[in-house]
């Protein structure tokens, strides 16, 4: 596999899964908050949208990549190129305990009003229906006629990993 797309809500384990194909693969990760948040890591600025297309077209064009994101509309430019489609069909209790532990970590230098409407996007993640929900991210999934893998749980994530670990040695 050269280029990898992983789509699934925030706090379902995206950049976990696409550090770990990645250092098994060795291929650079994308992520696609890095690219639609200016500056980046600051999640309160988005960057304009012509200069956010222009990132995604040059990153989509690359020869080895795994992008990963929550943005459908960010990753289906990605999916023209893509050899494999990973869903993050994690349940909701997960991705919110998730969330709730990066901000205690400190990881993203949240502020509390930055964090709890994270966290209340997210959680609107089932009843949403753009391409940044399940319904969304599902759509992208079913219309990908390329190899494509859903896991639903944090063990199936784990044996994906063991599974490509094991058959990487």
């Amino acid at each position: 596999m050269n280029r990898v797309a992983i789509l699934g809500n925030a706090g379902s384990g995206k950049s976990f899964l696409a550090a770990g194909l990645g250092s098994s693969w060795g291929l650079p990760v994308i992520a696609l908050d890095e690219l639609f948040w200016k500056p980046p890591g600051q999640y309160q600025t988005k960057r304009p949208a012509d200069e956010l297309m222009a990132l995604v077209d040059a990153k989509r064009l690359e020869p080895r990549w795994i992008v990963e994101g929550v943005f459908g509309e960010l990753v289906q430019p990605f999916l023209n190129h893509a050899d494999l489609l990973i869903w993050l069909d994690i349940p909701w209790e997960v991705s919110r305990e998730r969330i709730e532990q990066r901000h205690s970590r400190g990881r993203r230098g949240e502020d509390v009003p930055a964090f709890l409407a994270l966290l209340a996007y997210a959680g609107r993640y089932f009843e949403r229906d753009d391409g940044r929900s399940q319904a969304g991210h599902r759509r992208l999934f079913e219309a990908f006629a390329r190899h494509k893998v859903h896991l639903t749980s944090e063990d199936a994530v784990n044996e994906f990993l063991r599974t490509i670990r094991a058959s990487d040695a």
